[in-house]
């Protein structure tokens, strides 16, 4: 018999504006009574504490406009970052304790503070853009933007957060990969069916 009363979990919760909270609901191991009938479950409320950002993994979420923050550990969500519409590609400067996401709704992008976890400024893009992939050359300073809606990739001076060269691919490229030494960037391209090589 389930209970005719809702279950609660009392938590003490503060949020900042234009910052977020994740609340985790547990329900106890064995809510089922002592009769075997009934069914009372006891929730436990928690609210994650966020550490250092070296120990958590980042990923878009384009439908929410925000970035998921993961503990590496548990791969639990513990924390969102909201940032700009339809977010896609994101890029780690882990020197920097910064993240670059690649907002396609808004041919721009976001400049994330990973200390802070918040947006700090977007990074315009020529309109039309619509980037879905980045990537950070951190020996060379750089950010590299995969632009679907422009057929092109742009190179950013990371200093300057400028625009300093562009190429043409392929129709509609969809992801980059950077090699190890910054050497060649290799564009994969959906609607080509091909590989740009930069």
């Amino acid at each position: 018999v389930v209970p005719t009363e809702p279950s609660w979990a009392a938590v003490d919760l503060v949020i900042e504006q234009g910052k977020t909270k994740v609340v985790s609901l547990t329900v106890d191991e064995n809510p089922v009574s002592a009769d075997h009938v009934s069914f009372s479950p006891v929730l436990r409320a928690t609210v994650a504490d966020v550490g250092v950002p070296e120990n958590y993994a980042y990923c878009t979420l384009p439908d929410d406009d925000a970035i998921a923050t993961i503990d590496r550990k548990t791969g639990l969500v513990v924390d969102w970052i909201a940032v700009g519409h339809q977010p896609m590609g994101l890029a780690l400067d882990p020197m920097q304790r910064t993240a670059y996401v690649a907002l396609k709704g808004e041919d721009a992008i976001g400049v994330i503070a990973l200390n802070d976890r918040r947006e700090l400024r977007r990074i315009p893009l020529t309109p039309g853009d619509q980037p879905t992939d980045l990537a950070v050359i951190a020996s060379r300073s750089m950010l590299v933007s995969v632009n679907s809606g422009s057929d092109s990739v742009g190179f950013f001076d990371l200093r300057t957060e400028m625009e300093i060269a562009r190429v043409t691919t392929e129709q509609r490229p969809k992801t980059i990969q950077v090699d190890r030494d910054g050497q060649r960037a290799y564009v994969v391209s959906d609607r080509a069916n091909s590989i740009t090589v930069i």
